[in-house]
């Protein structure tokens, strides 16, 4: 199974996955990077207007970016 790196950056300052998690395609990536932008809204002490700016960027094991969003959800 293809592992993917979920990170999280505004440009400046970023979160970066070292570990990262096997799924089974880009599609699983896809629900697992906005299952994690959902958590980090609910489940973070940062505000909702410090996420603005914000990204998660999803990265295949070779390093290739397959996916980016901004943080933020609506």
């Amino acid at each position: 199974m293809p592992r993917y790196f979920f990170h999280v950056t505004n440009g400046d300052r970023s979160a970066r996955d070292v570990d990262g998690v096997e799924l089974l395609d880009f599609s699983a990536a896809d629900r697992e990077a906005r299952e994690m932008a959902r958590d980090l809204l609910t489940g973070s002490v940062v505000t909702r207007p410090e996420w603005a700016g914000w990204r998660i960027e999803v990265r295949d094991e070779n390093g290739n970016q397959v996916l980016s969003f901004p943080a933020l959800q609506d």
